[in-house]
């Protein structure tokens, strides 16, 4: 019968060997999930740089969105105003074409002062 230090030695020589596979195999282990965690570092930074681009994009466009409102309410303020301005210029011509064919009796129309400032 062997020694008990044989056993003891065998033990051990099996506890360092199966040490050694699993020191092997984490080591494995950490190097395939610091590659993962790299790869899902740059899609982020990917993902975070694509989304900074749709914002920044984003930004212009309701910039430019509430420059285009302002140049609307404009065009429809002065358009309103022209409108008016119109129908003033052509009650003011029907006024002087029926004094004129009433043969001109009385003081002609006067025109508007909105429409002489324009003149």
């Amino acid at each position: 019968m062997l020694g008990d230090g044989w056993m003891t030695s065998l033990l051990i020589a099996l506890i360092a060997a199966i040490a050694g596979a699993l020191g092997g195999w984490w080591t494995r282990q950490s190097k395939r999930e610091e590659t993962h965690l790299a790869q899902w570092r740059h899609i982020t930074e990917t993902q975070q740089s694509q989304i900074d681009s749709l914002d920044a994009r984003l930004n212009t466009a309701i910039a430019h969105s509430a420059t285009q409102d302002t140049t609307i309410k404009q065009v429809q303020d002065d358009n309103r105003r022209i409108s008016r301005l119109l129908d003033r210029a052509v009650a003011t011509l029907r006024d002087w074409i029926s004094w004129e064919r009433s043969g001109r009796s009385g003081s002609p129309p006067q025109v508007p002062d909105e429409l002489r400032d324009l003149l």
